[in-house]
């Protein structure tokens, strides 16, 4: 295999960025024309065409990275729950040998289609992955979208939801209205029934969510009480926060199997589209 430049393995190697924080820079619209190692042929070839036209999840990710290997189980999920209409594949930056890429994914265990690095595209990699490893791309056409990490699963629903598909990501408003929907109303929009009874007015959360970089994390600033929100409560004790990380087990609005926290937060993405 050849070396990589050490510039490159000092991006690569910058550490783990926070989980689930989407990015759109524009050197991410770069991906596409990315040239990539095909893995049986050992031939070249654009990622783009290697896509034919499919929306995708693209996972950068190396041998290495520890916290890249932790995320194929991720990926298998995606692939079977999405595999008909979103393509998911692993992009190994550190291989340029189709041996070493099949015992790699062998060792690994990996149930998606994987592929390595052609020649000469450190430059690219180095513009792609500012933050580091592990970096997951959602492509669909010409547009990309990035998440730095997948920490969950329901970050890798919220960013096919809000990316490659035409669906709303599944469940998540039933705790919305729940817990949210007496201030901020059903649509998020500032209306709810218990609004006009508050000193402040709650805002209406759909172009915050538009305007935020990471509306993850900020969501769940607000929720958990790192952002102070004073309808919340205090950081000390945030009130849903509290609620909603320690849920009671009969509560029949709750995602079965995220939590109303992560379901919020999926119905909050879905309101991005």
């Amino acid at each position: 295999m050849t070396a990589r430049p050490a510039f490159l393995a000092a991006v690569l190697l910058t550490g783990v960025a926070a989980a689930g924080t989407v990015g759109g820079s524009p050197p991410a619209s770069e991906l596409p024309g990315l040239e990539v190692l095909l893995p049986r042929t050992g031939g070249v070839q654009a990622l783009r065409d290697v896509l034919g036209g499919r929306p995708a999840l693209v996972a950068a990710c190396a041998t290495y990275c520890a916290p890249c290997r932790a995320e194929v189980p991720v990926l298998a999920r995606a692939a079977s729950r999405w595999g008909d209409s979103v393509r998911v594949l692993a992009l190994f930056t550190d291989i340029d040998d189709p041996e070493r890429l099949a015992t790699v994914v062998r060792d690994w265990g990996m149930e998606v289609d994987a592929y390595g690095v052609g020649p000469d595209q450190d430059a690219v990699l180095s513009r792609l992955l500012p933050d580091g490893l592990p970096a997951t791309f959602a492509v669909r056409g010409a547009q990309v979208a990035r998440i730095d990490r997948l920490a969950s699963d329901a970050d890798l629903t919220a960013l096919v939801a809000t990316h490659l598909t035409d669906a709303p990501p599944p469940g998540g408003r039933p705790a919305f209205v729940r817990y949210c929907a007496s201030c901020h109303g059903e649509a998020a929009d500032g209306h709810g029934p218990v609004a006009p009874a508050l000193r402040r007015p709650p805002p209406d959360l759909r172009p915050i969510l538009q305007r935020a970089r990471d509306p993850r994390a900020s969501i769940l600033a607000a929720l958990e009480g790192d952002h102070l929100v004073a309808a919340h409560g205090s950081s000390d004790l945030p009130v849903w926060g509290r609620r909603l990380s320690e849920p009671p087990p009969d509560d029949p609005a709750d995602d079965p199997q995220d939590g109303p926290l992560e379901a919020i937060v999926r119905h909050l993405h879905s309101l991005r589209r």
